[in-house]
């Protein structure tokens, strides 16, 4: 026997001659042709690949022999090549881009064994790998804003972030961009809902508008790519209403056709407007940006002596207004 490695089909010719010590000597010659022993051989990408969503798998490279049959189970996925059947070739190469647009993971069995030729040697083992491709992760609010405004001390309504699409799992990261986090607001995160809620009560102790930014990254369940999410907290301040006239001009007692001394109020901290109840009648109301000013007589008629108990309010669309 030959301890030749052949690659490739050889013929090897024999001579035998006889010897003899008076005859004539005789020879004669034949061929045998040995034939290499294909068994599959593999580089590349490994047998068993987890492919993310959008991502090119790694090419599976086979050699080693000259006819292939290759068997997919369920199915072939879409963008995978080669197809199931026979492939006449010294090579095989599994590629390609496969899109699960499902909403769970999908795994896909192949089978790769060599055609038994008359004129081949080849091994009868069968080479197998699985291919699993993960969705694409998604997520959602399912209720709540992210995007709130509220009045300093108030809670905010929760806002549910919805992981169910592949990003539930507890490694997230939260950023928020202020110069002081809100302390009293804070994430949780449920395994089982499959949630991560903001909720919280914001700072009482602001004084102007103050905007808090938040940046939530999420990774996914499958290793695959991150994402990230923002929102914002509005806080409106505590209104202010304060007297700037001398203190002792908002309690005044003046006689019947007599000015009343300028009585003047400073609002702000997210006040927009004053309102006045229970002041004489006549008597002229002014608001020039953030200042009310209460002047001029009153037109009542009174036969004996009265008094008025007068109230000034903030006035806003979302805060408790403040009043004096």
């Amino acid at each position: 026997p030959t301890t030749d490695l052949v690659t490739e089909t050889t013929v090897y010719t024999i001579e035998v001659e006889s010897v003899g010590s008076s005859c004539a000597s005789a020879s004669t010659s034949f061929d045998i042709s040995l034939k290499p022993f294909e068994e599959i051989q593999t580089t590349g990408g490994s047998l068993d690949q987890e492919i993310c969503y959008g991502s090119a798998m790694t090419p599976i490279n086979f050699s080693g022999a000259s006819k292939y049959n290759i068997e997919w189970s369920p199915s072939r996925p879409n963008e995978i090549s080669p197809p199931s059947g026979n492939l006449a070739s010294p090579t095989l190469q599994i590629s390609g881009t496969h899109l699960n647009n499902s909403a769970s993971t999908t795994s896909y069995t192949y089978t790769i064994s060599l055609i038994d030729d008359a004129d081949n040697c080849i091994s009868s083992e069968t080479v197998t790998g699985t291919l699993t491709f993960y969705p694409k992760e998604v997520y959602s609010i399912s209720s709540g804003s992210p995007t709130q405004t509220v009045c300093a001390g108030g809670q905010i309504t929760p806002i549910v972030y919805d992981l169910s699409g592949g990003f539930n799992v507890s490694s997230y990261e939260v950023d928020w961009d202020s110069t002081q986090d809100p302390a009293a607001l804070s994430f949780v995160h449920s395994q089982t809902a499959a949630t991560l809620t903001l909720s919280g009560t914001v700072p009482s102790s602001v004084t102007t508008t103050t905007v808090y930014t938040y940046t939530v990254t999420l990774t996914s369940e499958y290793s695959c790519t991150s994402t990230s999410t923002t929102g914002s907290i509005t806080v409106q301040p505590v209104h202010s209403l304060v007297l700037t006239s001398n203190v002792a001009t908002s309690d005044q007692t003046v006689c019947e056709g007599t000015a009343i001394e300028k009585i003047t109020y400073n609002f702000g901290n997210g006040a927009n407007d004053v309102i006045t109840t229970g002041l004489p009648q006549g008597l002229n109301l002014q608001v020039v940006g953030q200042t009310l000013t209460i002047s001029g007589t009153s037109t009542v008629d009174v036969s004996v002596p009265t008094t008025y108990y007068y109230t000034v309010s903030t006035v806003d669309a979302l805060c408790t207004p403040v009043s004096k």
